[in-house]
């Protein structure tokens, strides 16, 4: 908490010295225990963190020094207030006397006011900082940055803004943290620290590949059979005895990589959505929907819908939703003929819904009736409905693909194999381009076409 303290904006260090002291500036603590210590790490290792948390929005070059500014106020283009204060503001020097700054803006339980981001572009940089600025926001939610960035508070032509939940700034920690940089070592306390204060991570889900096997029971309804229930409460591998909990847990640790996964797809999704000037279509001002199928107890699929509409002015209606759905296990998965979890990504003309009746399938993926409800089944990689009403191209097909979950196991592996092919198939590129054959997750739907021709 050095820089916190220093700046006078955490006032803990008066309980060092006996005195009494009931503020607890939380947000301040937690930017500068994490953030204040990358001005003692090599500013080459700091600039490609930076990178990545920016999504890659800053010159591919090397440093040569770096200043790190963190709650330090300015007056300019005829502010005349106190000052704007940003929570941090790093300058990055390169050959030339090039540089590129990141403006730092963070939040914790509270959200940003109005004009807060549009107030720190126009007022705290200068014109000539401007054009080498990433401006970006990190909070525990995202939502006030999203809301800023849709109603146009952000600044004049702030092009580079960028939007970061901590439980993402977690996951990059985790894919650089290591026992032998600075910057591997500071990752690494970090995001043991963001553990500690309640950020949960996204692992991946390789670590689920090998389980131990469950023995099969003739009865399948356990509960109405007491004293077959013992069965289930102490299971046996290998004479290794499993109990009912070992295996909870199990299911436990798989439920929180499935939030933390939630958590970044659905932040990637945003970001993509939001800021790629090239798709044909933008997020829409109708709610996000999002829902759970199966018991209180075990859901067995999830699903995250995105309206989109059509780019132009004015407020334009929803005329698609690009959809994730995590499957699990069951019909979902089309379970006879596969066995791993999927996520199905779906664009179409209304968000998923578990409630529906089974005969209306668009509504939710069920393997194999969609197969069998198709236009088209592409090279065995995604499912396509034609849509005859609309002529305009990203809206003239509904479309699915599928990824393996076991296969996702880093922010990396979700922009590779599920962000960039879905913006890809909206931009109308060529299928093969958008899904090759060597990308890693894909899932093939050959068992199930294998199927539907031998019937």
């Amino acid at each position: 908490m050095l820089h916190s303290t220093v700046r006078n904006c955490s006032y803990r260090h008066n309980s060092y010295l006996g005195h009494s002291e009931n503020r607890i500036e939380k947000e301040n603590e937690i930017v500068s225990t994490i953030f204040g210590p990358l001005e003692f790490i090599n500013p080459t290792e700091v600039y490609l963190f930076m990178r990545k948390v920016a999504f890659g929005r800053s010159p591919d070059l090397e440093p040569i020094s770096a200043e790190f500014r963190f709650w330090t106020p300015r007056r300019i283009n005829g502010y005349r207030g106190k000052g704007v204060e940003p929570d941090a503001h790093f300058v990055f020097t390169f050959n030339n006397n090039i540089e590129h700054h990141f403006l730092l803006e963070f939040k914790w339980d509270s959200k940003l006011s109005d004009g807060q981001l549009r107030e720190q572009w126009d007022s705290y940089l200068t014109e000539n900082e401007k054009p080498n600025t990433t401006h970006i926001f990190i909070g525990k939610s995202t939502k006030s940055a999203i809301n800023a960035k849709k109603n146009n508070d952000i600044g004049n032509e702030n092009s580079a803004f960028s939007i970061r939940s901590w439980l993402e700034i977690r996951s990059i920690l985790n894919e650089i943290k290591n026992t032998e940089s600075g910057i591997g070592k500071w990752a690494y306390f970090s995001d043991m620290f963001l553990e500690k204060i309640g950020i949960i991570n996204f692992g991946g889900f390789s670590q689920f590949n090998h389980l131990p096997s469950i023995p099969t029971t003739k009865n399948k309804t356990i509960f109405w059979q007491p004293f077959r229930f013992g069965d289930y409460l102490k299971m046996t591998n290998n004479a290794k005895e499993s109990t009912l909990a070992d295996y909870f847990k199990i299911v436990q640790k798989c439920g929180n990589e499935l939030d933390g996964f939630i958590g970044v797809l659905s932040a990637s999704l945003t970001e993509a959505l939001s800021n790629n000037h090239n798709l044909p279509c933008r997020l829409s001002e109708d709610k996000v929907e999002e829902g759970y199928d199966g018991t209180h107890w075990i859901y067995t699929s999830y699903h995250k819908s995105f309206p989109l509409k059509a780019k132009g002015k004015g407020r334009q209606p929803t005329k698609r939703y690009l959809s994730f759905q995590i499957a699990m296990t069951g019909d979902h998965i089309g379970y006879e003929k596969n066995n791993e979890p999927l996520v199905h990504v779906s664009l179409w003309g209304g968000p998923v819904d578990f409630n529906t009746k089974n005969d209306d399938i668009k509504n939710f993926v069920i393997l194999p009736d969609v197969i069998d409800q198709s236009d088209e089944i592409f090279r065995e990689r995604i499912i396509i409905w034609n849509e005859e009403s609309e002529t305009e191209g990203w809206l003239s097909k509904y479309w699915t693909f599928s990824v393996r979950l076991s296969k996702l196991n880093s922010i990396n592996d979700i922009e590779v194999n599920i962000v960039n092919p879905a913006m890809q198939l909206i931009n109308c590129r060529p299928l093969d381009s958008a899904l090759p054959d060597d990308l890693p997750a894909l899932f093939f739907y050959s068992a199930f076409i294998q199927q539907d021709a031998c019937n």
